[in-house]
């Protein structure tokens, strides 16, 4: 148990964890964070191409794509503004 204790890593500044499944994740490190818009961006840009998982975790509206509508429902939950995604339900 000891061990635990001193291997756990402390969590990102301002990170929270994803509302369910892994949504809002896409770099798969266990929080929402800026990180994770930004990368979410960059599948929206195409500068680069996301795993069939990172897709599933960045479309957070849960309508099939991943655009900026996605990005701005992370940014809303990250401030806490929104509690959850759509894509989890109410």
């Amino acid at each position: 148990i000891a061990l635990y204790f001193l291997t756990r890593k402390k969590p990102p500044a301002g990170a929270k964890r994803p509302p369910c499944d892994g949504m809002g994740d896409p770099n798969m490190d266990g929080w929402v964070i800026q990180a994770d818009i930004d990368l979410t961006e960059q599948f929206v840009l195409g500068t680069v191409i996301p795993s069939d998982e990172q897709f599933r975790r960045a479309d957070v509206n849960g309508d099939g794509m991943v655009n900026m509508g996605d990005v701005i429902r992370m940014e809303r939950y990250l401030a806490g503004l929104d509690s959850t995604f759509p894509v989890c339900g109410a």
